[in-house]
């Protein structure tokens, strides 16, 4: 039997790693022109190269208020990396 939704309790880091994922998935599909990615979506078997990663890292830094660089993105090639790296980035920041 799961517990009724109310009585679900949510860390701030855990809603914050949540927008971040949904943050970079919204931008994924937008960049790559797809209407879908999941967490294991790959920036290069996607299509990606250097010039979609420097957009990519535009968008995010607007959207996350976030700077991030190239590297970061390449370093961390799915989605669901660079989520949990931004979303531990963001953590930091505040």
């Amino acid at each position: 039997m799961s517990a009724p939704e109310e009585n679900i309790v949510t860390s701030d880091s855990e809603t914050r790693s949540a927008e971040v994922a949904t943050v970079v998935a919204s931008v994924w599909c937008e960049l790559f022109g797809v209407p879908r990615v999941d967490a294991d979506a790959d920036f290069f078997a996607l299509g990606g190269h250097s010039m979609l990663a420097v957009r990519m890292a535009a968008r995010l830094r607007s959207e996350l208020g976030l700077r991030v660089p190239v590297r970061t993105i390449l370093e961390n090639p799915t989605a669901g990396g660079l989520s949990r790296v931004l979303a531990e980035a963001t953590k930091d920041a505040m």
